[in-house]
């Protein structure tokens, strides 16, 4: 899970987990003394016979004032105590505690099962098919050095399968060149050669229509260690032979597998796998050479081809 998301989830699980542990906060300590009924509501004797039955000596309170056994002796003389002045009140604790009970079950449940999943996302257990989980503080480190979106890929980049050495590929009229991209950790590398215009007209060496190995000499390939999406194609991780075929206003890129890894082999068993698009600008500047590099913001990443006055912008984004 990229580290950004990752953040994002763990932050949020936080967030959901104060529900239940707040309210299981509130509910532990109460007090279970405030729980009588109010003097107000107090019970009648006939009205509690269901609840409680009070016993003067060995009999019930009841009867002994049926019989006027029990007297009141005040300023004013003697009386017998009626049925009608006794008056209960209870505490009525137990009752709600049994009423409490399955709400406290399902908040420390909720909690519980809220922790586990917090775990499960902060300590990388939690990743998509083929991916290498991270630790949650990993990604806290990577995002605090602005690794989000960079140039900097977080896995050591694959080397371009060419023969020769670095001497006689720099002397070629179309040198090798790379360049190495990493969204949100999702890294791949763009092997490719670039030829010159030396005066002709790039229009008319890049028209539109026919396909084009954007570049030169060996075939133009991308290696992706994670899965991507390059201008709308879902790339899953692997290597991928890039031909693009051009347009007035937007480019077509064509994504293909080969078993082969001889340059001089590779076109000639092709698959096509995927198709992604770029939108075409006009540049004032005429940009010489044939140039692949990436821009950035905070929150985007764009792939740029430049020759001649033509840029293509494709988006790339983590495929989650």
């Amino acid at each position: 899970m990229p580290p950004r998301l990752r953040l994002f989830y763990s932050g949020l699980t936080l967030g959901l987990l104060l529900i239940p542990a707040v309210a299981l906060y509130s509910e532990l300590p109460r007090r279970s003394d405030i729980w009588w009924t109010p003097p107000a509501m107090a019970s009648s004797l006939g009205d509690s016979r269901d609840r409680v039955e009070i016993y003067v000596g060995d009999k019930p309170l009841a009867a002994r004032l049926t019989a006027q056994q029990l007297w009141i002796r005040d300023d004013a003389g003697s009386r017998a105590v009626s049925a009608d002045e006794i008056r209960l009140r209870f505490n009525n604790w137990d009752r709600t505690r049994v009423a409490r009970l399955p709400r406290l079950l399902v908040y420390a449940a909720t909690l519980g099962g809220g922790l586990v999943i917090f775990l499960v996302v902060a300590t990388g257990r939690l990743a998509y098919r083929g991916e290498r989980p991270v630790p949650l503080v990993t990604a806290v480190l990577a995002l605090a050095a602005g690794s989000a979106v960079s140039q900097e890929p977080l896995t050591p980049a694959p080397t371009c399968h060419v023969r020769g050495s670095r001497q006689w590929l720099a002397t070629r009229p179309s040198p090798l060149d790379s360049v190495v991209v990493t969204v949100r950790g999702a890294t791949a590398k763009i092997c490719y050669s670039r030829p010159s215009a030396r005066g002709r007209s790039v229009d008319s060496l890049v028209p539109p229509g026919p396909a084009w190995r954007m570049g030169a000499n060996e075939p133009t390939t991308i290696t992706v260690a994670n899965r991507l999406n390059v201008g709308g194609a879902f790339l899953g991780t692997g290597r991928y032979v890039i031909l693009a075929v051009p347009g007035l206003d937007r480019w077509t890129l064509a994504f293909y597998t080969t078993p082969d890894t001889e340059p001089a082999k590779m076109f000639q068993n092709l698959k096509q796998v995927a198709t992604g698009t770029g939108e075409v600008v006009r540049v004032v500047e005429p940009v010489e050479q044939f140039t692949i590099r990436s821009e950035s913001d905070s929150t985007t990443l764009s792939l740029l081809l430049e020759w001649g006055t033509w840029r293509v912008r494709v988006p790339v984004r983590p495929l989650l």
